[in-house]
This record gives structure tokens, C-alpha cells and sequence, in this order.
């Protein structure tokens, strides 16, 4: 069994309770749009190198790159800031790192997304505190959100109508957070398989072009990834 096949039998919270993706690797899943992974497409980076781009996986092409604002993250090999397992990480530092995407053709919302990331999620270091870890361009939602600054320390999204926030977690932790809508307009969020908010989702039902991943102020939740994915 794959490393990523290992990852998918801890994401509970994306098939709804149930877990018939424990045999399945995510490489291999319908509607996969963008998939980045710290184990693949970075051999040619060394312990605290730049990533930029990051490739992504899926076959789709839409590389994440910074050409944003800010700088861009870090892969870590060795030390503190690895994996749970020992694999790479790739960090987001949460003061300004950023990267960016182009979708073209967008996808679109008409079947719902799901966002996945597995890693850890650290504390702020000061202030605002909420981290982007996606998000659509000007006229595209969800905005992914992950508030880790107290009082908040909630993870939820930001829709055309109003911004959802879920019950309060504990800071960092190390896991799987899980993003799902799917229409008409249902949104939840999932922590290492546990459901901590169901709220109305808003589609925008716009076009885009681009997609973010990051944080743009300073004291935003550090994020170490192993992979994420869009689906």
C-alpha cells in the first residue's frame, strides 16, 4: 500500500463516515483537479530549498508557482518540521507565503469540491492568525479558512454571503483537514474524520481562472503540508 493509499484511510470525514477510499489511490480518484504531494515533483530540491513551482500532480498541469506577493515555501527534509511518518514537508510559513495557480478551463461548482490537506498545522505567532489554505480568484468561493489565533482557533470558509466558522480546535495538530460542498448548498469541514461544522454553502456559480494557496498577513497559522488535493 502507497504512502498516499495510507494517508486516504485516515480521511473518514471525506466519504461521509465511511471509508471506501481505503484501497484507493488518490492519483487514481474521479474529478481530481489539482493534487501536490511533498513526496513527488521535488527531487530536485535540498533540505530548506525553495519551492516554486510546486507540480502538481493530477495530470491537469495547473502548477502552483508564486507569482502572487511574498515568498515562497520552504521543503524540509530533516529536523522538527517534518512529517509525522518522515517524509518532506512543504511549509507555509504564515507571515507571507503564497503561491498561485491557473485553471484553465475552470472546472466549475455544478458537482460540488472537496479540499483536502494532510500535515501539521502549527500556532501563529502573533495576531490575526487566519491562514488561506485555497481559495479561488476575485470572483470565485469558497475561501478556505484556518483561524488559529485565540480567541478564535476555528477552521471553516468564506462564501458570497456570509464567513462559517466551526467549533473551536487546539493548535497545532497534525492530521487531515477536509473541505466539503456539494450542492445545492451544503458546506462541511472535517478534522482527522471528525465533523466539527455543517453550514449552508453559497455558490458563486462564477468563472474563473486562478487559484491561490497561502497566507497574506503576518501571524497566520504555519502550515508543514504532505499533500493536498482538489477534487
Amino acid at each position: 500500500m502507497s504512502r498516499q493509499q495510507r494517508l486516504f484511510r485516515r480521511l473518514h470525514g471525506f466519504s461521509g463516515g465511511s471509508d471506501p477510499l481505503g484501497v484507493i489511490n488518490p492519483l487514481n480518484l474521479l474529478h481530481l483537479e489539482q493534487y501536490f504531494d511533498s513526496t513527488m515533483g521535488l527531487s530536485g530540491v535540498a533540505d530548506g530549498g525553495n519551492v516554486n513551482p510546486w507540480p502538481d500532480q493530477s495530470g491537469n498541469g495547473r502548477h502552483m508557482i508564486n507569482q502572487v506577493f511574498g515568498t515562497v515555501p520552504v521543503l524540509h527534509r530533516t529536523g522538527t518540521k517534518i512529517s509525522a511518518n518522515g517524509s518532506p514537508t512543504v511549509e507555509f510559513n504564515g507571515v507571507n507565503t503564497s503561491m498561485r495557480a491557473v485553471i484553465t478551463p475552470d472546472p466549475g461548482q455544478s458537482r460540488g469540491m472537496t479540499f483536502i490537506h494532510y500535515g501539521r498545522f502549527r500556532d501563529s505567532t502573533a495576531g490575526f492568525g487566519c491562514s488561506v489554505p485555497w481559495e479561488g480568484g476575485t470572483n470565485r468561493e469558497p475561501q478556505l479558512l484556518l483561524e488559529n489565533d485565540a480567541p478564535e482557533q476555528k477552521i471553516g470558509w468564506r462564501d458570497l454571503v456570509a464567513t462559517r466558522k466551526g467549533a473551536k480546535q487546539t493548535f497545532p495538530f497534525y492530521g487531515s483537514v477536509v473541505w466539503r460542498f456539494t450542492q445545492p448548498n451544503v458546506g462541511e469541514v472535517f478534522v482527522n474524520g471528525v465533523n466539527v461544522l455543517t453550514d449552508v454553502w453559497t455558490p458563486s456559480g462564477a468563472t474563473d481562472t486562478i487559484v491561490d494557496m497561502g497566507c497574506n498577513a503576518s501571524g497566520n497559522c504555519v502550515q508543514n503540508a504532505d499533500w493536498c488535493a482538489w477534487l
